[in-house]
Parts: C-alpha cells; structure tokens; sequence
C-alpha cells in the first residue's frame, strides 16, 4: 500500500510575519543561535524564540533552536529546569503535529528539512523515554518513527532493536560511542551493523 508523503508545512503552524522575523533573527547568526558569545544578543534571541513558542505553538523550530542555546549555556540547576520544560513543550507541540496530520500513517521523508525538526523532536522524545527506562513506550515511539521512513536517516532502526532488549540508553551508548579528545563524539557504524545484523 502506497502511503501519503507528509511535508511539514511552516505556513500551517506561524504566520507569515513570524517567520519572517524568525528567519531574519536566525539569518544574523547563520542559523547557529547556540553559537551566540554576547550575552546580550544571547539574552535577546532566546527570549525572541521564547515568545515565538508562545505565540506559534507549533512551529518545532523555535524550541530546537532553543533548546540548542541552553545546550551550550553553564550547567546549572535553573538551566535543567529551563531545558526539562522545553524539551516537555516541545515534545507536546511534536505530538500535536503528528495527531493533527496522522504522520505515523504517511511517509515523512528526511529529504525535505521542513521534516527534520519534527523527526528529530520525536526521536528526542522516544530517547528521553529510553533514558528513563520506559522500553515499551520507547519501542513503540521508535518503531513508529522506523515506518514513517524506511530509509532510516536518523538510525531509529537501532533504537527499536535496542528497547525491543531492554538494553540501557547508557548501556547502548558506552557499547556503541567513539569520544574524541575535543570531547566530539560519534557512534561506531561498523559496530552498530555487526551487533544489529545478529538475530
């Protein structure tokens, strides 16, 4: 059975001015916010995209990209706090989106970037579950966001295999993670394929 492609359309979730202004806003620091050194511009573009949540609930961008700026902020208890309740907005606003559009029955393909910070919310959603150690919950999420795209850009296939075995998102991480000296990381490909290619 064919499936319907979904692309994730900005005009359906903020209105033309908005995105304008947010574009403009991001533009002037290359869409890399978390970059930001000044505190003030800091102050001023995180409380811009604040508002922008507020006003454009579900437009999944503003909480990416500010979400972004507090990864790179001091870790502080009142930062935790901050990200937890974006990270909870967010996945809120991801999981409205996929309701309203039925996307879980559609493909989303990767190929279109109005696509990906949805995907990427989701995937974040089901790894915060994982952490948790909500395996059904995260196997199930996962597996959901494998069928929307069999192409698997973003490796939900892993993550499915994973929680189906109830191995540990920490677990799964010290098994699988290359870290280097600049503190960059990434997951070992040759690895991942030897241990998911076992039955």
């Amino acid at each position: 059975m064919n499936m319907t492609e979904f692309l994730f359309r900005h005009e359906n979730y903020i209105k033309h001015d908005d995105l304008k202004e947010f574009e403009e806003v991001m533009m002037e620091f290359d869409f890399m916010p978390e970059t930001i050194v000044d505190l003030k511009d800091f102050g001023i573009t995180f409380f811009f995209l604040l508002n922008l949540t507020e006003k454009a609930p579900n437009f999944i961008q503003a909480y990416e990209y500010a979400l972004k700026m507090l990864s790179n902020t001091e870790t502080k208890d009142t930062i935790v706090a901050i990200t937890k309740d974006f990270e909870s907005k967010m996945f809120a606003a991801c999981f409205r989106v996929a309701e309203m559009e039925d996307i879980f029955n559609k493909q989303v393909p990767w190929s279109w970037h109005e696509n990906r910070p949805l995907i990427r919310g989701l995937y974040r959603c089901g790894e915060s579950m994982w952490q948790n150690n909500e395996f059904e919950k995260a196997n199930e999420l996962f597996s959901k966001i494998f069928n929307t795209n069999k192409n698997d850009n973003i490796g939900a296939r892993y993550s499915v295999k994973a929680t189906a075995e109830k191995m540990t998102y920490n677990d799964f991480e010290k098994k699988f993670t290359i870290l280097h000296e600049d503190g960059s990381s990434f997951y070992n490909s040759e690895e991942l394929g030897k241990w998911f290619g076992k039955e």
